[in-house]
């Protein structure tokens, strides 16, 4: 009721707090877990380019350690998605203080879903599709692997999938989420 008075009087929040660098913040989160917060994000110059933004949320009550070890998180996630170049894994791509938080910007496939839930809409899939997912991640890990860095949380919730493209598999794997 508030939210609605307030938007009726024609008070808006603050295009400030929605804008990471030149990364305008969409409304909804992607995905949100204690901490930390995913959005979709525009481009403000260029229409059609979109990112998605992660943000390390320093919440009021939080003492300076816990705000410094959410800080180093986002460092450490930002470095090591930032130095892995390879087609299967989400890249960082900058990092930003902000009044929200520590936030890195990160690639954005629109068309992506997570694993388990493109496992549950493609029930009719064959033995060799199913096999080239799983070859591809188990690709996709080695190569990460190879650059001295653990995925210690690899669950179907970091995995995303695209659907494939005429020379591709029917679905294409997207690893993402490199705590450390």
């Amino acid at each position: 009721a508030v939210a609605k008075a307030l938007c009726e009087i024609g008070i808006k929040e603050s295009n400030h707090t929605r804008r990471v660098g030149s990364w305008i913040l969409r409304l909804d989160t992607v995905a949100d877990r204690p901490g930390i917060q995913d959005f979709v994000a525009d481009h403000e110059n260029s229409p059609g380019i979109q990112r998605r933004v992660r943000i390390y949320s320093r919440q009021p009550q939080m003492s300076d350690d816990q705000a410094t070890s959410l800080r180093l998180a986002a460092d450490r996630e930002f470095i090591a998605a930032e130095r892995i170049t390879h087609p299967n894994v989400v890249r960082a791509l900058e990092r930003f203080d902000t009044d929200l938080g520590s936030a890195v910007v990160f690639e954005h496939e629109p068309t992506a879903v997570r694993l388990d839930h493109w496992l549950e809409d493609n029930e009719d899939l064959d033995l060799d599709d199913r096999l080239a997912v799983l070859r591809q991640l188990a690709e996709t890990m080695q190569a990460v692997h190879r650059r001295k860095v653990t995925h210690r949380a690899l669950s179907p919730g970091s995995v995303l999938v695209r659907p494939g493209r005429a020379d591709e598999p029917k679905g294409v794997v997207l690893v993402t989420d490199f705590p450390l």
